[in-house]
């Protein structure tokens, strides 16, 4: 018999916890974070392109009855803010490259 790729934990799965992190003037994550009253370890997940921390959102309820997990959106992925272009840079808005 197959097992479900979802690991079964001997705890309750969580609810994952929405927010931001600012980072700077400029940058703001979007995280995700399921707590656990007395953690295994910590769990890190990193998003893949073109994913978000969604991708991790059950997986991370699952792991949250053992541990502490997290998750970042990358900086201009999901709801995290996208950095503004350095000033010349093609990406700013009304320049050419050279201008």
């Amino acid at each position: 018999m197959k097992e479900n790729s979802t690991a079964r934990l001997s705890g309750t799965a969580q609810t994952p916890e929405f927010g931001y992190v600012r980072i700077d003037a400029d940058i703001q994550l979007r995280r995700m974070r399921v707590r656990c009253v007395s953690p295994k370890g910590t769990v890190l997940f990193v998003h893949g392109f073109p994913e978000t921390i969604y991708a991790w959102q059950d997986i991370a309820a699952a792991l949250g009855a053992e541990y502490e997990v997290h998750a970042f959106d990358w900086p201009g992925y999901g709801q995290s803010s996208r950095p503004s272009a350095p000033p010349g840079s093609p990406m700013r808005q009304g320049t050419t490259p050279g201008s």
